[in-house]
């Protein structure tokens, strides 16, 4: 795995060390980066843990309210493990395999639709940001620019991406060589067991809505631009607009209800 400088902003820095000293949340946070210019990546959002707060920052960058420099011709992430004090186990060893079997899951679905493969990178802060906490575990990724095309698409990348976690308890790595594999391994709905959040989160989706979203991709996103995209109504922000509520059918986007609603008339007439 090739290895990149990361720099951050001063102020995504400090939010950086903020989001390390919450306590009661187990998942990953990510942050928007740039593309790679002379062996090092920097920062253009803060760190996130919420998958649709991500997306609002690209709302506003598409929208002109912040200007940060997001680049929309791919999509550029970092990822960091939070160190929570309260539950400390599992070490860089241990993320590195949930980064990469989360890599597994989404090229999954690239190489089912014929998309580009998502890569990762392995990351090291610069000289001037020592102190960030976790420094050894923070991942750039690279991913096809569909994945960033609309909220819904981002949400689910980032959703896969922290579902990855649980591969210590479920083995995902090295199973999942085609979408029906994923789908088979994501889908716990009938499982007696307790379900971890990002699990069930994917369950309650209904794994056959996400599939259909993914099979409709370019009717229902691939002509439209992501400036009408991320701001699908007037005065709406994007913090509860992911992947759950175009699976809902709840989206203010009404062109993706429209057409995943017909979308799965015609499903159940095959």
């Amino acid at each position: 795995m090739e290895t990149v400088e990361f720099e951050m902003h001063p102020n995504d820095y400090i939010s950086c060390k903020e989001i390390h000293d919450l306590e009661g949340f187990d998942a990953p946070i990510f942050a928007l980066a740039g593309p790679v210019k002379g062996g090092r990546v920097k920062s253009i959002s803060q760190f996130n843990y919420c998958r649709e707060t991500t997306c609002e920052v690209i709302r506003q960058e598409v929208r002109g309210i912040t200007r940060r420099g997001l680049k929309t011709s791919k999509l550029y992430v970092v990822m960091n493990r939070r160190m929570y004090r309260s539950n400390p186990k599992g070490g860089a060893a241990v993320f590195k395999n949930q980064v990469l079997a989360a890599q597994e899951m989404v090229n999954a679905v690239e190489r089912h639709y014929g998309w580009a493969l998502t890569r990762v990178y392995k990351t090291k802060p610069v000289k001037e940001q020592q102190e960030v906490p976790n420094r050894e575990q923070f991942y750039y990724i690279v991913a096809s620019k569909r994945w960033m095309k609309a909220p819904a698409m981002l949400s689910l990348f980032l959703l896969i991406f922290r579902i990855g976690r649980f591969n210590s308890k479920y083995r995902f790595k090295g199973k999942i060589k085609s979408i029906n594999d994923l789908f088979k391994i994501l889908d716990r709905s009938g499982s007696r067991a307790p379900i971890p959040d990002d699990l069930a989160t994917f369950g309650d989706l209904g794994p056959k809505r996400v599939r259909l979203l993914l099979d409709n991709y370019q009717d229902i996103f691939g002509n439209r631009g992501m400036k009408k995209l991320y701001y699908p109504a007037k005065s709406h922000r994007l913090f509860t607009e992911g992947i759950q509520s175009a699976c809902d059918l709840e989206s203010v986007d009404r062109i993706l209800n429209t057409k995943l609603s017909k979308a799965l008339t015609r499903d159940k007439k095959k």
